[in-house]
């Protein structure tokens, strides 16, 4: 008989695909030969507003927002989270018969991390559209990200799965993955109406959660910027007016209360941010 008693790990793996990034794994294990989980507050480099930034700004009756998703609070955002069941032979004994394989249940991170939320309210009373506008990720040494598209993050996605125990999931990964919306040159967003959705940029290749660490040991602050956006036009429909939207967060640690292996040292490598948690 399986218990219901649970133990929290991470699961990362490594890929070669040309964007080069990587997709964190959250796995909630769950099984009889487990000890229960412990909670424990890990110091985790996150991303918050710059001393005297604001994640809203509203300029030319437009009023954008910024969220940084990171390691610290991706479990806020459920959107970018997918619940996923499999069966896997008990650590330590890979050719276990499947009669004694055991009942997992975890949760895929679908985006790589830090990514960004964006809400854009359109008061212009013209239809707003992105196309032509230039979206970048700038850091304090000014290197630029460009963004991603979905495709990018669905290949990568596959890329992640391929060896994993869960790999018959991907397809249920992907479908959650399209319903992601992601802000990208095709967006039209309708007077007096708000899109929602999510930036991911071509940042240096993180693989594990301590590649994530050192990318954040490595920044001070980024700069999630939206410029030339076609704020006003003429009555013949041309541009009159493009504004530009900068964002800045600087880089922290905060604790985060995390459930990890009861009989390990706490930290982001072993342990898994609580549910609706995080900074």
């Amino acid at each position: 008989m399986v218990s219901k008693t649970q133990s929290e790990a991470r699961a990362v793996r490594s890929w070669n695909s040309p964007v080069r990034l990587t997709t964190v794994v959250s796995l909630a294990l769950s099984g009889c030969v487990f000890p229960e989980p412990k909670a424990a507050d890990v110091q985790v480099p996150v991303l918050v507003p710059a001393q005297g930034a604001e994640p809203h700004v509203s300029q030319d009756n437009v009023t954008v927002t910024v969220l940084p998703v990171h390691w610290g609070n991706y479990t806020q955002f459920p959107q970018v989270n997918k619940r996923i069941t499999w069966r896997e032979a008990p650590p330590g004994r890979p050719g276990a018969p499947e009669g004694e394989w055991i009942d997992r249940t975890g949760s895929i991170v679908l985006l790589p991390l830090p990514s960004f939320q964006v809400q854009i309210e359109n008061r212009t009373g013209h239809v707003l559209r992105t196309a032509g506008a230039v979206i970048r990720l700038r850091d304090q040494a000014s290197n630029s990200y460009t963004p991603l598209a979905r495709a990018d993050v669905s290949a990568t996605q596959a890329n992640v799965a391929s060896g994993q125990p869960w790999a018959d999931q991907l397809p249920q990964i992907q479908i959650a993955l399209s319903g992601l919306t992601f802000v990208d040159s095709t967006a039209e967003i309708l007077p007096n109406e708000t899109l929602r959705g999510y930036l991911v940029f071509s940042i240096p290749p993180i693989t594990t959660p301590s590649d994530y660490e050192r990318f954040m040991a490595s920044i001070e602050r980024l700069t999630v910027v939206i410029a030339d956006l076609v704020t006003e036009t003429d009555p013949a429909g041309n541009p009159s007016r493009r504004t530009q939207f900068e964002f800045h967060f600087d880089r922290t640690a905060q604790n985060v209360r995390m459930m990890c292996p009861a009989e390990a040292e706490p930290s982001i490598e072993l342990c898994a941010p609580v549910q609706g948690g995080g900074g």
